[in-house]
């Protein structure tokens, strides 16, 4: 079976029955569930125990001859999915003033018609370096360019419960991160777009109001290298600072990669 399709919950089920010799293996494992004496139901670490100690039980049951993680991950599918609804209003309740505060700010955004601009993109400008240009109008793209582009798809999207989403997925879901490295990326870019957005204020989105020039001559791309040192040693940094940044690394990586100029040369301004 195709370990992707136990991503979803009938992909769970189907690979626990193919996989155990217990008739109706996925309604023993609920019964296990609902006959579990828990220790608490508001402490949210008290259930995580509890959980990790069903999933185990169910396996030790109806799974004693399967050793794969795969089979870990999809009875820990059913145990949170028959759960989910009670764990909900829990999480919802503890972190309500954090998904408001974080509801409002992006409603508050969304309506000041906020862009990755705003946010310290400097590829959202499409700025054609004088190197660059001569092969390929789009520049050099790194990881931490892409973090505005997601921050705006979150602003955008005004979700209610941001901050209690994300905490069930890092508090309740470090099994499915357990060996699967792009996972655990997609969370951490995940989280830091979140704590970008939490930690916006109107001042910092100010300093970068401005549009950025779509073009920088010789002696404009030189002047922007000239401040390295400068940020390296300023703390902390504005967003428009970060940006500035990003657009330095991109210079020298579309510069240097293409061998425009030397590598050593590009070193001089990293």
């Amino acid at each position: 079976m195709d370990v992707n399709g136990i991503w979803t919950l009938s992909g769970a089920e189907k690979y626990l029955n193919s996989s155990s010799s217990e008739e109706n293996v996925i309604d023993r494992i609920k019964e296990i569930i609902y006959s579990w004496t828990y220790k608490s139901e508001y402490d949210l670490q008290a259930i995580r125990d509890d959980l990790t100690e069903i999933a185990e039980t169910a396996k030790l049951e109806y799974f004693t001859k399967q050793t794969d993680t795969e089979v870990d991950r999809s009875i820990g599918c059913i145990v949170y999915s028959e759960l989910y609804e009670n764990l909900v209003p829990l999480i919802r309740g503890k972190f309500s003033k954090e998904d408001l505060y974080l509801y409002e700010k992006c409603t508050y955004l969304c309506k000041n018609n906020v862009s990755p601009g705003h946010l310290g993109s400097s590829v959202y400008n499409s700025l054609p370096f004088i190197a660059a240009k001569k092969e390929c109008e789009i520049p050099v793209i790194n990881n931490d360019e892409v973090i505005p582009i997601l921050m705006l798809v979150v602003i955008k999207s005004k979700l209610l419960y941001l901050w209690s989403n994300l905490f069930y997925i890092k508090f309740f879901g470090e099994q499915l991160f357990e060996g699967n490295d792009h996972v655990r990326s997609i969370l951490e870019a995940y989280e830091t777009v979140v704590q970008k957005i939490l930690t916006i204020n109107e001042s910092s989105l100010k300093l970068n109001c401005d549009k950025a020039t779509t073009d920088l001559d010789m002696s404009e791309t030189m002047a922007i290298l000239s401040s390295t040192e400068e940020l390296e040693t300023k703390t902390p940094l504005t967003i428009k600072d970060e940006g500035k940044k990003r657009l330095i690394s991109l210079i020298i990586s579309s510069t240097a990669e293409r061998n425009f100029i030397p590598v050593d040369v590009a070193k001089i301004f990293s």
